[in-house]
């Protein structure tokens, strides 16, 4: 009882939290200007660290209206604005043009916060004395948050320094990794990734010639285990280490062109899964219907399967595919014997 209690305002973080109030002011005339009347403030976060402004408009912000928007706030930093505080009746406020927040109840005696000739609230909050005390503003995201409800976050002061900095050791980083300059790193990368596809769409289709075989497997022979004729007509089963589906599709594509005539199943174990896939060739699918070797393949192994007479798919556990391999065999040659309906 009768304890003395001594409290003290941290001095950074309540400067920091100024620099990004005030910056949350400039903003919102900012993006009023570029953007149209219509903005109106829908919410916001102001923290030591960052703030976050959500306000209301229809499209997203493009990158070109980004940066004019930023350049118009860090011109009133620059132009270094004394704020004008003070109270008058709130109607007086509005007549003056103050900002009110929608929906948000005030007295009969009112706050303002202003930069005069930019921007006019009602606001009860701590600000910088002048725009110049801001330091730089950098915006660093924008995004939708809501039907017509956009949401733009930034950094001010030391925190945009920061950040400047931070971005110029990377992109430091990057022009030695690339050997390119700045002004010419971005065209570099962009060749760099086309390059790369290239490098990546040789490298499959090497890899699909290892996986298809040198040659196509003649009529009637086994060819490493895996094909087979069936009343005349020349399948294939084979288990291949692809790593999804399309590439087992376009394998599967490669040795149906191969066969000329024929039905290719192939099979690919995945993180204790099976993926498997069926192709039919085109003079063969009145007689062997692909989808039906698909569900078939996955009933057989407590999954599923479907698709059309050409191409289908199944999948169900890795531990099953020979029991799906002998499942489609069977379907198979029940379809060429003619007693599969």
């Amino acid at each position: 009882m009768g304890a003395g209690v001594e409290l003290r305002v941290d001095r950074e973080t309540r400067e920091s939290a100024q620099r990004h109030h005030t910056a949350t002011h400039l903003l919102h005339a900012a993006l009023r200007q570029h953007l149209g009347t219509g903005v109106r403030q829908a919410g916001s976060l102001v923290h030591p660290d960052r703030l976050r402004f959500d306000f209301t408009h229809g499209a997203p912000v493009s990158e070109e209206q980004q940066e004019a928007i930023e350049g118009t706030v860090n011109e009133w930093v620059r132009r270094a604005v004394p704020l004008e505080i003070s109270e008058r009746s709130y109607d007086e406020a509005v007549a003056a043009g103050a900002m009110a927040l929608f929906g948000e109840k005030y007295g009969d005696r009112v706050r303002t916060v202003e930069v005069p000739g930019f921007s006019l609230e009602l606001c009860g909050g701590c600000h910088v004395r002048n725009t110049g005390e801001i330091g730089p503003v950098a915006l660093v995201g924008e995004r939708g948050v809501a039907a017509g409800v956009r949401r733009i976050e930034a950094l001010a002061g030391d925190r945009a320094d920061r950040l400047r900095r931070s971005q110029a050791h990377l992109l430091a980083t990057l022009e030695r990794e690339i050997g390119a300059d700045g002004e010419h790193a971005a065209a570099e990368v962009r060749s760099l990734k086309e390059r790369l596809r290239e490098v990546e769409r040789e490298l499959s289709r090497l890899r699909l010639g290892v996986l298809a075989g040198d040659g196509k497997p003649a009529p009637g022979q086994d060819a490493g285990g895996d094909t087979r004729s069936i009343r005349g007509v020349d399948v294939v089963l084979r288990e291949v280490p692809a790593s999804n589906v399309g590439e087992l599709r376009s394998l599967a594509d490669v040795l149906r062109g191969r066969l000329g005539s024929g039905v290719v199943v192939l099979g690919a174990r995945d993180d204790g899964k099976v993926k498997l896939v069926a192709s039919v060739t085109k003079d063969l699918q009145d007689r062997v219907d692909a989808a039906a070797v698909a569900r078939a393949m996955g009933s057989a192994i407590s999954g599923s399967g479907g698709g059309r007479r050409d191409f289908a798919q199944a999948g169900g556990r890795a531990e099953n595919l020979t029991s799906a391999f002998a499942a489609a065999e069977r379907l198979i040659e029940d379809s060429l014997s003619g007693t599969h309906s």
